[in-house]
């Protein structure tokens, strides 16, 4: 919540201030009216406000005065001057006092108008930047985005950058840039820990990056920098991924064609030699050849079984056995599932193709 004070030696003016701006709506809360500056200063060094709106001319301490102290005292306080006309040259010149803003009396609709929007856009401000240097002095951070890419899961990452554009939309270009240029530092370190080369990957160098931000004319520039930075390693992550996906199922392929012949032979059994684990065996697998571990052991066993039955010499229960099958009968059913005919009936045909009964 954004702490507000209102600074103006005329009550209506401070009273019209606390009626006529929706606060809460704001993400703000005024936390007091001071009719002087030096009031003012006492209460803000208790209070800590975000925001102070201060009048010009006022007694015991003028507002030029006020946000001089306060730029010293309080840096990150963003300073709003109410100035009459003629006191304009005044809010000038507290320009470098700390003031960013002003707005020229009489208080009218329209002015509340360019306070609300002043305020809503200096509460948007303080909480991306308390949330996103929370995010930055996080020790974890790297840590997290480094296993994101490892694991190709880079959606909360992207997430993160974009939020400083969808969800803030008032924070200023300067402010966002600030935050995308310390985000980037740990992000290029979270890539090197993942292992991410860019020469390698095809990709922009961190150097060119900084070059390319640092060039941005808008917030459109810094967005559209990093969404052609992170769709690149998006990329990469996904075709480092398929590639470890083709390995791990040739490898998958090699063990069952090698052992199909052994009973004892399961997705578990293959799980454990490769120290995987069993889901992300079955899951590659079948991302990578459309059918399950278990389907393309049995297809593999039923092809190596049609080739023994052609020889007459070889009975049914030894044709199980050296497909690795112990139970002949359920050999010969999951053989009639597959092909249709028993494997007796599977052999005659073979042997007699002009036999009339199976």
């Amino acid at each position: 919540m954004l702490k507000v004070l209102i600074v103006d030696d005329k009550p209506a003016v401070c009273s019209g201030l606390r009626r006529m701006i929706p606060w809460t709506q704001l993400g703000a809360e005024l936390i007091g009216e001071c009719s002087n500056g030096q009031e003012a200063l006492d209460l803000a060094l208790e209070h800590r406000p975000g925001l102070v709106i201060t009048d010009v001319r006022m007694p015991v301490m003028d507002g030029l005065e006020l946000c001089k102290r306060l730029q010293e005292q309080l840096p990150d306080t963003a300073l709003i001057i109410l100035s009459a006309f003629h006191d304009f040259s005044y809010a000038q010149t507290a320009i470098r006092y700390g003031v960013t803003d002003y707005v020229l009396k009489p208080i009218d609709r329209p002015k509340i108008e360019q306070l609300i929007h002043k305020i809503a856009q200096v509460a948007q401000t303080r909480q991306i930047r308390e949330l996103y240097y929370a995010l930055l002095y996080d020790a974890k951070l790297k840590e997290r985005w480094a296993a994101g890419i490892k694991s190709g899961d880079m959606s909360a990452i992207e997430a993160q950058f974009e939020s400083l554009f969808i969800d803030y939309p008032l924070v200023a270009y300067d402010v966002i840039k600030d935050i995308c240029s310390k985000l980037l530092v740990n992000w290029f370190e979270a890539c090197r820990e993942a292992g991410l080369s860019w020469e390698h990957a095809g990709l922009m160098t961190p150097e060119q990056v900084w070059t390319q931000l640092g060039s941005a004319k808008s917030k459109e520039d810094i967005r559209e920098c990093l969404r052609q930075w992170l769709q690149g390693v998006t990329e990469w992550v996904s075709g480092r991924k398929n590639k470890r996906t083709e390995v791990v199922v040739e490898l998958l392929r090699d063990i069952v064609r090698q052992k199909y012949q052994d009973p004892d032979l399961t997705i578990y059994s293959i799980a454990s030699e490769l120290n995987l684990s069993p889901n992300y065996i079955s899951v590659v697998f079948r991302q990578g050849t459309g059918e399950t571990i278990s389907a393309y052991l049995t297809r593999l066993r039923i092809e190596h079984s049609r080739l023994l039955l052609k020889d007459p010499a070889a009975s049914i229960q030894e044709v199980a056995r050296n497909v690795g099958y112990t139970d002949p009968h359920y050999f010969a059913k999951v053989f009639k599932k597959t092909e249709g005919l028993t494997p007796s009936q599977y052999r005659n045909l073979t042997l007699h193709p002009g036999s009339a009964s199976v």
